[in-house]
């Protein structure tokens, strides 16, 4: 009769135990801006149209920004440490700085989900990453760098995972020039 007792209540543990962890899971949500075109079909075109081009890693998370001109709740402003400069049109960026970038995703404690603009994937603080950055621009009193969104962030280490939004032809072309992009820069850069 012990024993009986014994394995029901393992049983009921063990569906409580699945019940919880399957319930407990974050959601992932896709935001989507609908681009009708890919802004970048060519590596080259990336290079070009970005002032700032880097090696590093992340460090750390600030936070959401509290600027009163920054309305974006998906917005995540990241300490990067910069391991080497490849281009720096504004001649401010060394190896060993330490800057704040933004990255496109954001984790919701009330509803236990997270929100990805166009698919980004934050980055994590294992593996380099090279990143294509616009000027600098002011946040909460600190210099602060973007970029372009999926494009601007290349992973060096492990496979770059973006999360698709896809329910037409357009985003999937979208989708297949990013990893066009991505991989030629993971092709150009990855042993420097």
């Amino acid at each position: 009769m012990k024993t009986k007792r014994f394995y029901k209540f393992i049983c009921f543990l063990s569906i409580m135990m699945v019940c919880l962890t399957s319930c407990s899971r974050p959601k992932h949500y896709v935001s989507s801006a609908k681009f009708v075109d890919p802004p970048f079909i060519e590596l080259s075109e990336l290079e070009d149209k970005s002032p700032i081009i880097v090696i590093g890693r992340k460090t750390g998370e600030i936070g959401q920004p509290e600027d009163e001109y920054i309305h974006v709740p998906m917005v995540l402003l990241t300490e990067f440490e910069i391991m080497e400069v490849i281009k720096d049109d504004t001649n401010i960026l060394s190896e060993s700085d330490r800057i704040c970038v933004t990255e496109w995703e954001m984790y919701n404690k009330e509803t236990n989900a997270y929100t990805h603009l166009e698919g980004y994937t934050k980055m994590n603080d294992k593996d380099p990453y090279l990143l294509f950055l616009a000027e600098p621009y002011s946040v909460n009193g600190q210099l602060c760098y973007g970029g372009e969104l999926n494009y601007g962030v290349v992973c060096l280490g492990n496979e770059y995972k973006m999360i698709r939004y896809s329910d037409n032809e357009t985003d999937e072309i979208y989708y297949q020039c990013i990893d066009k992009v991505r991989q030629a820069a993971r092709e150009k850069y990855m042993n420097r």
